[in-house]
């Protein structure tokens, strides 16, 4: 077995524990108990849960129970992010975009869509179709509102918007 073999246990357990927290904290959330919730999200996320990572970076960007701090809320996603958290890269981006920094949100937006995030896709179709920040590149819209209608981790309505804006622009 092994001089560590001792260890797993105690990780299931570990685990176990983070679980119940961030199942706690949604719960008290979704009854409106903030201040229960984010303490939870802060005791989650200091154990290295990163759904309490990125619910802390959700709090500061949102201001839910907390001063709105973007710059804590990007703390607290790019944690996340460095514990797997796919959708994290996606609203680090929404921060930059709501900034009007063009640059560092499309960099975003394809980070978050090269781990598979569809709504990247359609921010970056968006950026290029409006020319925001960028040379207005109707061919690179499409090709990624195409991508947001293929991929797996894509909310319906952003697949549905991606593929009404590609029927209106085959029409042209």
């Amino acid at each position: 077995m092994g001089k560590f073999s001792n260890l797993r246990p105690a990780y299931g357990n570990y685990t176990k524990e983070i679980n119940r927290i961030s199942l706690l904290a949604d719960d008290l959330w979704d009854k409106g108990k903030l201040k229960q919730a984010f303490e939870l999200f802060q005791k989650a996320a200091n154990m290295g849960d990163s759904t309490g990572m990125f619910n802390l970076g959700y709090f500061y960007d949102l201001g839910i129970h907390v001063r709105k701090d973007k710059d804590l809320a990007i703390y607290w996603y790019k944690k996340a992010l460095h514990n797997n958290d796919i959708a994290a890269a996606n609203n680090i981006a929404i921060i930059h975009k709501e900034q009007k920094d063009w640059k560092k949100a499309l960099w975003w937006f394809h980070k978050a869509a090269a781990q598979g995030d569809g709504d990247a896709f359609y921010q970056i179709a968006m950026i290029y179709h409006k020319g925001n920040g960028v040379k207005k590149n109707i061919s690179k819209a499409k090709m990624y509102y195409r991508q947001t209608v293929g991929s797996f981790y894509v909310t319906e309505d952003t697949a549905e918007k991606a593929e009404k804006i590609l029927k209106k622009l085959q029409k042209k």
